[in-house]
């Protein structure tokens, strides 16, 4: 599989560059700030009558509605031109599923190219642990959750921390809160326009920022101090390595509650977040917006709502889905542990499996789904432009590619 780091670079020369079609890439690459948009320095044609074309890639962040507009801003711009632009290709490449996006493109009469980014991501920064053997019977916790980034559309992890340790639950899971400190939850709690509802401001009020504020000190000493080897970009790889102290922590505990990077859109979009406990083959249980439970399944992965209640999927009022998460995670910390080591056996033929479709079928599916996506973004292509400007999908031995990318 290739590595997270020549994915862009080499699909942009099997697929955009032999169609002259230019990237327009963010940099740095984490970005959605429409002034960080450039023109990839790979990209071999530097005149613009030689060009059919620009892709842009927005495939690594979601598309927030503020990025959106500004975007659209820019586009008319950079192709003021109405003709130019129905006489060349443009193609957005994204990672998600959304109306937000969905109103974007229309607007501007690009084509779509979704596929999985962060399942390509996802193969080669857990590749090791194909190999470990993660199972064992050995729990020091019944459950376990990494929480880094706690603002502005994240804010909702302030939320589930406050809901924990209102309800004790905090002695039961190794729960990771680092950048966690009284002035970030008074910023939050106290800013116009927080996402936080007014009734999840109040608990975070009095279960987290006044728990803090007690202890008459900078540190916050309720949570581990520990960054999330997945919200930890300086060296993600080496954070994800088998063996490491973070691993070992999430090994021993049971249940992984996975929050996710979207959680108030109306969205499908996942990251490699999802992914961490099942290559070491844990249940999970997914905070996320509403159907990404359902979306994950979409792709093949198996869930467990033969154990817990898995409506919280379906449920559109964040408060109340985030409500539903903790009761769940509440009913398994009242269990003995020879209860949850029943349980985690009865778990065993889905925890295999998913680590081996992770690993097996689900690169084919995500490879499969790409490159089915960008020859759906050619067939567009001669509905729109000129003949002179279409992608030609002869251009491109599309067999080929998605065998190169299964190597």
């Amino acid at each position: 599989m290739i590595s997270s780091g020549y994915f862009l670079k080499l699909i942009n020369e099997l697929l955009i560059y032999p169609n002259r079609i230019v990237s327009i890439e963010f940099d740095p690459h984490y970005s959605t700030k429409i002034r960080d948009l450039c023109r990839n320095s790979d990209s071999p044609w530097p005149k613009n009558n030689e060009i059919n074309g620009h892709c842009f890639w927005w495939h690594e962040e979601p598309i927030n509605n503020d990025d959106s507009n500004e975007f659209i801003n820019w586009y008319y711009q950079r192709f003021p031109n109405a003709a130019q632009n129905l006489n060349k290709v443009h193609i957005i490449a994204n990672s998600e599923k959304s109306q937000l996006k969905n109103s974007m493109l229309d607007t501007l009469g690009c084509n779509n190219w979704y596929f999985f980014y962060h399942g390509f991501v996802s193969l080669d920064w857990f590749r090791d642990f194909e190999y470990f053997n993660c199972t064992t019977t050995e729990f020091d916790k019944v459950f376990i959750t990494f929480n880094h980034i706690l603002t502005k559309k994240r804010n909702y992890r302030l939320h589930l921390l406050a809901e924990l340790n209102s309800r004790k639950l905090t002695q039961y899971g190794h729960v990771k809160a680092d950048l966690l400190s009284r002035n970030l939850v008074k910023q939050e709690i106290f800013n116009n326009n927080s996402l936080l509802s007014k009734s999840a401001r109040t608990i975070i009020y009095k279960h987290l920022y006044l728990s803090i504020e007690d202890k008459h000190t900078k540190n916050n000493n309720l949570f581990h101090a520990s960054v999330s080897p997945l919200d930890n970009s300086s060296n993600p790889i080496l954070n994800c390595a088998p063996g490491n102290k973070k691993t070992d922590q999430s090994l021993k505990s049971m249940w992984h509650i996975v929050t996710e990077t979207v959680y108030y859109e109306q969205k499908l979009h996942l990251t490699e977040k999802i992914f961490k406990p099942i290559v070491l083959e844990r249940p999970f249980i997914l905070l996320s917006t509403q159907g990404n439970l359902s979306y994950l399944k979409s792709y093949g992965f198996k869930t467990f709502d033969r154990w817990i209640d898995e409506s919280y999927d379906n449920e559109m009022d964040p408060d109340v889905r985030l409500q539903k998460v903790v009761d769940e995670i509440e009913k398994l910390c009242r269990k003995s542990m020879s209860e949850l080591l029943i349980m985690y056996q009865e778990m065993h033929e889905i925890l295999k499996f998913n680590k081996e479709h992770f690993y097996g079928n689900f690169k084919n599916i995500i490879v499969d789904e790409m490159i089915d996506n960008f020859r759906m973004c050619t067939e567009q292509s001669k509905l729109t432009t000129d003949k002179k400007f279409q992608i030609l999908s002869d251009n491109i031995n599309l067999s080929q590619v998605k065998k190169i990318l299964l190597k």
